[in-house]
């Protein structure tokens, strides 16, 4: 199994690069994130996924090992392969992404709104525990699905409208928390912002 390549860029396209090294040259699959990150045709080196399916051997290369790890764990959740886990971090840097997973805040992973809670219900009971380093509000507590009285879709919307409002994902969370049980008798996200811009 591949882990690790470090050699020079041939040339590259939208999606991969072609790494020499040892005189054979290897295709990696790359996000545009880290496509665009590139420094050019000099050595470079990534940390390799290798993907093996019945009509493909590909390989994913990826700056650092923590980028390499979480996209490894949004594979372990069910329905999600490299392509969508690729996606995630095209929009989202490692750490962002983990943040993004630890608050619930389905409404901003960049997946499909199935794909975005799946991911969320799959993992953000365990994220802290396996990137404890990238966690960077440890006082925000992720709403786990027992503890909460509203519906993750629900919190997704309410997330994503008041994001359009100019509030953080961080100040998002606390204004919910907040007014969170004055929040679950309400029926739509219209009214839940209404009621929190009248109660700031």
């Amino acid at each position: 199994m591949i882990a690790y390549l470090q050699g020079k860029i041939l040339a590259k396209d939208e999606q991969s690069v072609i790494l020499e090294t040892g005189g054979v040259g290897y295709q990696i699959c790359l996000s545009a994130r880290a496509l665009k990150e590139l420094p050019g045709k000099r050595e470079q080196a990534f940390y390799i996924y290798q993907h093996i399916r019945e009509d493909a051997r590909l390989l994913y290369g990826f700056a650092d090992w923590p980028t390499r790890q979480v996209f490894l764990t949004l594979l372990g959740v069910p329905g999600v392969g490299p392509k969508m886990a690729l996606s995630i971090l095209d929009r989202h840097a490692a750490a962002e992404a983990v943040n993004i997973i630890y608050r619930g805040d389905a409404g901003s992973l960049g997946a499909g709104k199935k794909t975005a809670e799946k991911i969320i219900v799959e993992l953000k009971d365990k994220i802290a525990r396996l990137f404890p380093e990238l966690i960077r509000d440890k006082n925000i507590s992720p709403l786990s699905a027992a503890d909460s009285l509203l519906e993750e879709g629900f919190l997704a919307d309410l997330r994503s409208a008041l994001g359009a409002l100019g509030y953080t994902p961080k100040e998002s969370e606390l204004l919910v928390r907040k007014h969170i049980s004055a929040l679950a008798g309400l029926n739509s996200t219209e009214e839940a912002v209404t009621y929190l811009l009248k109660h700031l």
